[in-house]
């Protein structure tokens, strides 16, 4: 994980937080990947269609909707000139002042595990990505999910997840996640229709056991 500081603001991709001036701002799953993708390619220009395929590689979008999606990018980094973010023509965007990477130390494991078919996932302290991206905690190269469909966020004995506007959805025990949900020990969890069994280590002694369902 890193984290990439430029002008007076800062993505932590571990946290998947903005920061700007010490304030955290609000940003769409959508608009931080987008922010994240120009901010790897620094000082490289990323094509619409590179972007496209990222954010909806499963939809076809028109145009305005990743105008919007670089207009919320602008606003929340105060870009209101337009020098952060740079328009290039008939191609596509880039970062157009320095951009610093700080590398992250890779997350503690945690004591709480996804059980999926006949594998058992670890999650570690905090962000766990679910999806075929290839820096996914939980990857699942699978048609019904998306590259980056879900966020398993752990906390000391806290866990939530979040769907990332995913295209076929994330449950919870049944009931489809809208906003930052809590996991309990034992609650199947399902991203689209391929579902597991979230457990705590000291809840049951072990975690290898709940086989997955389908949704």
């Amino acid at each position: 994980m890193a984290c990439y500081r430029f002008e007076d603001c800062a993505l932590d991709t571990s946290r998947r937080e903005l920061i700007r001036a010490g304030k955290v701002m609000k940003l769409s799953p959508r608009a931080f990947e987008a922010l994240e993708t120009l901010l790897k390619s620094y000082p490289s220009a990323v094509s619409k269609q590179h972007l496209y395929a990222a954010l909806w590689p499963d939809t076809f979008v028109n145009l305005t909707t990743l105008n919007n999606v670089i207009a919320e990018i602008r606003s929340a980094i105060g870009d209101r000139g337009k020098r952060i973010v740079i328009t290039k023509h008939r191609f596509g965007y880039l970062i157009g002042v320095p951009v610093i990477e700080e590398m992250r130390a890779p997350s503690i494991r945690s004591r709480f595990t996804l059980a999926i078919g006949h594998e058992t996932i670890p999650l570690r302290e905090g962000e766990n990505l679910v999806g075929r991206s290839s820096d996914a905690v939980v990857q699942l190269d699978l048609p019904p999910i998306s590259r980056r469909h879900a966020v398993i966020r752990v906390s000391g004995n806290h866990v939530v997840v979040e769907d990332l506007q995913s295209k076929n959805g994330t449950f919870i025990d049944g009931q489809r996640v809208q906003e930052l949900c809590e996991l309990h020990d034992r609650a199947t969890i399902c991203f689209g229709s391929i579902c597991g069994v979230f457990r705590s280590l000291e809840s049951g002694g072990t975690t290898a056991t709940d086989p997955a369902v389908k949704h």
